[in-house]
């Protein structure tokens, strides 16, 4: 299952970095695999999408730099798109996570979901008896979970004052593209949890191939907010969300590995029909190849993590 980027030479604007700017930023190396060979694969007024030629990992940079959190995911954002209807659609797959988990970890212990939004994961492992608590940046998405009676803290993974060792399920649901800081986030992950405890990581799967062609088909068709959707960086009602980052299994397999994780499975998740009114972007989504996602299970073996220190995002 490799990925590679296309062949074609660099347009105008397209070029190698070794040690990249990026939106008035020097990106010095790739968190994944330490490489300090990058380069532009996608660009439009609002963005830039840059791939390291070692592991593949993609970075997202915000030209004008990324949008304020509270003003994308708001009240109405997570109301839209994760309550009602949407949320008893998401159970299978929640209760597929937990089984698979419970493999894992015989004894139900304390899990965290980080980026938990409104909390309807957590709502999930809670029936079925784990201890469960949740962070999201999101000021209106903590007041939502805790209305819905769930122990929720806002903030950042590295930010909050938890006990070292003290959890045995860690989960990133499509929230670890969000942090600037990967190694932190990484690192306060490992501290958290015990030696044996598992991180589970959902994210959308692109691979630079995919970019690719979605930075030529969308020029083409004058249609660059489909591509950002497509890449979710874009939301409803917003030309950004602040993603930073795009990952494969492969190089998401790179990253854990790095920071002390083995991963022990990866479920990768089909692109699913589409909904009213969002053919094209589906049918985008099919001829440039791009998946809709992947779960990885990964162990924390309580190692160091190797290779270079990571330069600092802002």
């Amino acid at each position: 299952m490799g990925t590679h980027i296309t062949k074609e030479q660099p347009a105008q604007g397209d070029q190698r970095m070794s040690a990249a700017t990026i939106a008035g930023r020097r990106e010095r190396f790739c968190p994944a695999c330490a490489s300090d060979a990058l380069r532009t694969l996608y660009w439009d007024p609002e963005v830039r999408v840059h791939v390291c030629r070692t592991c593949q990992l993609m970075s997202v940079a915000y030209v004008h730099g990324p949008p304020d959190p509270q003003g994308v995911f708001t009240r109405e954002y997570f109301q839209r798109n994760y309550l009602g209807s949407r949320e008893t659609l998401a159970v299978p797959l929640w209760n597929e996570i937990l089984d698979a988990l419970e493999e894992m970890v015989p004894t139900k212990g304390r899990l965290v979901d980080v980026g938990c939004g409104v909390g309807t994961f957590l709502l999930q492992a809670r029936r079925r008896g784990w201890d469960t608590w949740g962070v999201d940046i999101s000021a209106d998405a903590v007041a939502l979970a805790r209305g819905r009676g769930l122990a929720v803290e806002a903030g950042r993974l590295p930010q909050l004052d938890w006990s070292a060792g003290g959890v045995d399920v860690l989960t990133f649901f499509e929230s670890l593209v969000y942090e600037a800081d990967l190694g932190g986030t990484l690192q306060a992950g490992q501290a958290l949890l015990r030696n044996g405890g598992v991180l589970v990581v959902k994210a959308n799967w692109l691979t630079p191939r995919s970019v690719r062609l979605l930075h030529l088909l969308s020029g083409a068709l004058a249609r660059r907010p489909y591509a950002r959707a497509t890449m979710h960086i874009s939301t409803s009602g917003a030309p950004t969300s602040g993603g930073r980052w795009l990952f494969t299994p492969e190089n998401m397999t790179a990253l854990l590995g790095r920071f002390g994780f083995a991963v022990r499975q990866v479920r990768l998740l089909p692109l699913p029909p589409p909904s009213p009114g969002r053919r094209l972007g589906w049918l985008v989504r099919r001829l440039t190849a791009a998946g809709s996602g992947f779960i990885a299970y990964a162990v924390n073996e309580g190692r160091a993590p190797v290779g270079r220190p990571l330069a600092g995002r802002a």
